[in-house]
């Protein structure tokens, strides 16, 4: 006759042993083979201190300090706005590396020396109009629908009628030249006075 022990036995037994094979055909099945040979389809490391390198796809956002020891490089477009950012503002930093964005610098201001003098090229003197002085020459429009031009691309700077007599004048001819009408009633005089700008320096209070 079997004891209660040995009964308890022959009721726990089976039932555990259904369970484990239960549970292993739960593993079997549910077991994915490898899609490549290994190492191959591992799963890529997290971020970690290694000093292997590392690539993150996508997006990554860090709360409070990003320190970077060591090189860095930027491929595509790079956006810092703290505040002073503005359209047309560079990127400054003071003593200590610190950055931030500021206008741009206003030209500097060039003093005029002491003994500053206009250098002016062969073919061309010293002349100034108001208060403006500048290297130039002067050509006279001779004769009637005759123009005459300043050389080259030098720049027109004034014209003026110095005709003499009556039924006269004069027109400015594009892009930097003049002509008389009705000179030969100017008896022989210049009709058209042009001031003509060439090659040299060129200031306001020059000497």
């Amino acid at each position: 006759m079997k004891t209660n022990l040995e009964k308890v036995k022959d009721i726990v037994y089976p039932i555990v042993a259904a369970i484990l094979l239960v549970s292993g055909a739960n593993a079997i099945y549910a077991w994915t083979a490898p899609m490549a040979i290994p190492p191959k389809g591992n799963v890529a490391a997290p971020i970690n201190v290694s000093n292997a390198p590392q690539v993150k796809k996508g997006a990554l956002g860090v709360e409070g300090n990003f320190a970077v020891f060591g090189n860095s490089a930027f491929v595509g477009k790079v956006r810092i706005a703290d505040g002073t950012q503005g359209n047309g503002r560079v990127l400054t930093s003071d003593a200590n590396g610190v950055a931030s964005w500021k206008p741009l610098p206003a030209k500097p201001v060039v003093p005029k020396a002491a003994n500053w003098v206009l250098n002016c090229a062969a073919g061309s003197e010293k002349i100034s109009e108001g208060t403006l002085s500048f290297c130039g020459y002067k050509l006279y429009a001779r004769g009637q629908n005759v123009p005459v031009f300043c050389r080259g691309s030098d720049e027109l700077i004034r014209v003026t009628d110095i005709g003499i007599g009556r039924n006269h004048g004069i027109t400015k001819v594009p892009p930097n030249g003049c002509m008389a009408w009705e000179g030969t009633k100017n008896y022989g005089n210049q009709g058209c006075e042009l001031v003509c700008k060439s090659s040299g320096y060129v200031n306001a209070n020059a000497n």
